[in-house]
């Protein structure tokens, strides 16, 4: 098998960063924050199971005293992925605002293996599997494999996390 030596692609199924304004009659902070998660995942990422979020108590008071970074989790696939959520106080907004960012980048492996398959001479003759779970979850800098089959050899792929929207590239 002979492999394309540079390759950049973006795998991210579901990061996100959005900016949302916290009305002064918001009853429940929390249960606001955990419905836009969802609703923006979904959106985000329409062909991938969306769960339920949950983000801590303290998202439960009033937006001036939940003022800070708070972790939420929403489950994608299956697999837990954190979010950070900074409510603050903003002239601008009445009430404050707040911020959603995923703490983690979230790699869609099947996007990754299609990334793949633009490395190898004729994807049509090879297998390409980069792990049993469709999303994993990691720190940017980690590596990330896919083992590329096409019969008689085997073959793997190495691909570097780059940042939390989920950038890749080829490892050589």
């Amino acid at each position: 098998m002979r492999f394309v030596t540079t390759m950049v692609g973006t795998v991210a199924g579901v990061g996100i960063l959005l900016m949302g304004p916290v009305g002064a009659a918001t009853a429940d902070l929390r249960r606001d924050i955990e419905a836009k998660l969802v609703e923006t995942q979904r959106k985000a990422a329409p062909d991938l199971t969306i769960g339920k979020a949950t983000c801590p108590a303290a998202l439960s008071k009033p937006a001036a005293k939940a003022v800070g970074v708070h972790r939420c989790i929403v489950i994608v696939e299956g697999v837990r992925v954190p979010y950070e959520v900074t409510v603050r106080n903003s002239a601008l907004v009445k009430g404050g605002s707040y911020t959603l960012q995923n703490a983690k980048a979230v790699i869609d492996t099947k996007k990754l293996a299609s990334i793949a398959a633009t490395a190898v001479d004729d994807p049509s003759k090879v297998k390409i599997m980069c792990g049993t779970a469709r999303v994993v979850v990691v720190d940017p800098g980690t590596k990330v494999s896919c083992t590329v089959v096409d019969g008689v050899a085997t073959d793997t792929l190495v691909f570097e996390v780059k940042d939390l929207q989920g950038t890749v590239s080829f490892v050589p």
